[in-house]
């Protein structure tokens, strides 16, 4: 049982490490996902290594650990695609603004931004940003 949980630790951690996020907010920016795979590996490592030391010391906590590992790669990855998120929505709003095409439809919105930057935006970001954009004034 302990060298279960031991072995699903390590293929967890090389999963976070090697297999894509399918976070797109979160793929737009290099450096957050740089920190997320930084403080996520770091956070297993010592769930890990903490769990190696409990083979030896007490074995009945080492499923404790090993959940406490997947719940802390839960949170910490949802913090990161939050914190991408409002940044990516921020970057939006401010694209439109600069741009002076509140006016438009969000589709045309989208097709603009997609020649000026070659980035993709999704329709209901823009409409969200639209709307926040029309909020304010």
């Amino acid at each position: 049982m302990e060298y279960f949980c031991l072995t699903f630790q390590i293929l967890f951690i090389f999963g976070t490490l090697f297999l894509p996020t399918r976070d797109t907010y979160l793929s737009y920016s290099n450096k957050l996902h740089k920190k997320y795979l930084i403080l996520s590996t770091v956070v297993q490592m010592v769930c890990f290594i903490v769990n190696i030391i409990n083979l030896f010391v007490q074995k009945k906590m080492i499923i404790y650990f090993f959940a406490l590992q997947i719940i802390l790669a839960g949170l910490i990855k949802l913090y990161f695609s939050l914190k991408s998120k409002r940044k990516v929505l921020k970057e939006l709003e401010n694209r439109i603004v600069d741009k002076k095409i509140m006016d438009l439809s969000s589709k045309e919105i989208r097709n603009i931004l997609i020649k000026e930057y070659d980035q993709l935006y999704f329709i209901e970001d823009i409409e969200k940003c639209l709307s926040k954009i029309n909020n304010s004034k």
